[in-house]
């Protein structure tokens, strides 16, 4: 299934959920997950996480205004594929929830700042979550806006 909206794109296998959606007055933001995904949750995702199974995977990349990624803090650009098990940091979950790791990146690609926030399973270690993620978040396209 591909899933399309303001200007992001990305394939989802079957047995993934996803949305793509906007807040008002802010800025896009995409929930993926190989798992039923919860509705009305967060933008990162604090229904879903504790809902996962063993490894399951759930992707939220929100989008941020432009001129804080023009100011270098959104480098590099891309989200910086492949994601291996070295990249996981328990600074990165909202808050800790057990056997669950989680990554943030942010990037700039065309001429748009992101942040990427990936939860993962691990009860089962984290080699076969992040290939499900890093095979997801490989068809992800990202689209200029005009004004």
């Amino acid at each position: 299934m591909r899933l399309r909206g303001y200007g992001i794109e990305i394939d989802l296998p079957d047995g993934w959920e996803g949305r793509i959606y906007r807040r008002p007055g802010g800025r896009p933001i995409l929930h993926a997950g190989n798992f039923a995904l919860p509705g009305g949750d967060g933008d990162f995702g604090t229904k879903a996480i504790p809902v996962m199974q063993g490894d399951s995977v759930f992707v939220a990349l929100a989008e941020y205004d432009p001129a804080v990624g023009g100011r270098g803090l959104f480098l590099p650009p891309g989200p910086g594929l492949p994601i291996l098990p070295g990249d996981t940091n328990p600074k990165a979950m909202p808050r800790p929830v057990r056997r669950r790791a989680g990554i943030q990146r942010f990037f700039t690609d065309q001429a748009r700042a992101f942040g990427l926030f990936l939860a993962v399973g691990t009860e089962f270690g984290l080699e076969e979550p992040l290939r499900k993620a890093n095979e997801v978040l490989g068809t992800l396209r990202i689209k200029r806006l005009t004004a």
